[in-house]
């Protein structure tokens, strides 16, 4: 699971980090972002129906994250879709 900004929401962070990347000649970069991926392992199955790592990973992202800034990343084809490098 990946957590990061909303994609319509440029941080400070990526403020200072897209200056520093001009100031390194870097003059096409146009955001960079910082996210948090967690490894979620289950030691049993889940005794609950239906899929067992989705419904702990419904459970847990309301933890480790602030919905009103921050959103979970969409799994894609089995790979996460976090980033465009254009």
């Amino acid at each position: 699971m990946e957590v990061g900004p909303r994609m319509a929401f440029s941080t400070a962070w990526s403020s200072n980090a897209v200056s520093i990347a001009h100031a390194c000649g870097l003059q096409d970069v146009i955001r960079i972002e910082r996210s948090r991926r967690y490894l979620i392992k289950l030691a049993a199955p889940p005794s609950q129906e239906g899929d067992g790592h989705q419904t702990v990973a419904t459970a847990f992202a309301p933890l480790v994250h602030d919905r009103m800034t921050e959103c979970v990343y969409k799994v894609r084809r089995g790979r996460e879709v976090s980033f465009a490098v254009f």
